[in-house]
């Protein structure tokens, strides 16, 4: 290993001596290899991390690619092509920027009265107006959020509670009242931390198939909502007139499933 600057040798002499007695860098075992290994990767928290919502074709084009790689590597699911599909051309896409490389993104597709579309789930015969026949959809703007990928690398720690918060947000600049996703265990369970932090609860139903791609049979995905009125008017119609499970139960028998918790949505 190379021979250390003497001022920055003498600080480490200090510390090993006082406020870092007996930390495991000092070890004398530690080899060269384990130092490089545990200290050569790039910490997420030493670069400058943005989030953004983006048109900017470079940015997308990253985000699309990233999210191929990362759905056929960590899911074994390869239906993706590396390019805009036609429910992106109509979503807000929001990327993780770390310089100008794409380090990850999700989409946010919405329904609004004056420009009413179907979200990417409402297919294969399934409709949210007949999962919640007592929401008049044709009123309210509602959303879905999917294709989130994250870099593994940059899917611990703050940014991706960001990153659902920043499209929490965005659904209500639109004026969404009920904001809908399909995921697994572990990602609902980043979700609902997300929107607890701004005040939201997180709503699961097991109990609605709703149609999504199967990449694994692994892996339980549920229907999870979240009512963004001030008031809740959703909530009732959302959890069911009477409630077939409590969010705890709800939260275990999705939690029974779980399987390795993969970094990345």
């Amino acid at each position: 290993m190379a021979q250390l600057n003497p001022v920055i040798s003498n600080k480490l002499k200090a510390l090993q001596g006082g406020l870092l007695k007996g930390h495991r860098i000092f070890t004398p075992e530690l080899s060269d290899s384990d130092l490089e290994r545990r200290f050569s990767e790039p910490s997420t928290y030493s670069h400058n991390v943005v989030m953004e919502f983006t048109k900017n074709e470079d940015l997308l084009g990253q985000y699309f690619r990233l999210r191929k790689d990362i759905y056929k590597k960590v899911l074994n699911c390869d239906v993706f092509e590396a390019q805009a599909d036609e429910v992106d051309k109509r979503s807000e896409i929001i990327v993780l920027k770390s310089g100008n490389r794409c380090v990850g993104g999700a989409r946010a597709t919405i329904s609004t009265p004056e420009n009413p579309s179907l979200l990417p789930m409402e297919a294969n015969g399934f409709y949210l107006k007949d999962a919640f026949p007592q929401i008049d959809f044709s009123k309210i703007a509602y959303a879905e959020v999917s294709r989130a990928a994250v870099l593994p690398e940059f899917a611990k720690g703050q940014y991706v509670d960001e990153l659902y918060a920043n499209l929490y947000y965005k659904g209500l600049e639109f004026g969404t009242e009920i904001l809908f996703t399909i995921t697994y265990a572990l990602h609902a369970r980043r979700a609902r931390a997300a929107g607890s932090k701004i005040g939201l609860n997180m709503i699961q139903r097991p109990d609605i198939d709703a149609p999504h791609f199967t990449p694994s049979e692994n892996l339980h995905l549920t229907l999870t909502m979240w009512d963004l009125t001030p008031d809740k008017r959703h909530e009732a119609a959302l959890r069911g007139e009477l409630v077939r499970k409590s969010d705890k139960e709800a939260a275990e028998e999705v939690a029974k499933a779980d399987v390795e918790e993969f970094e990345f949505a």
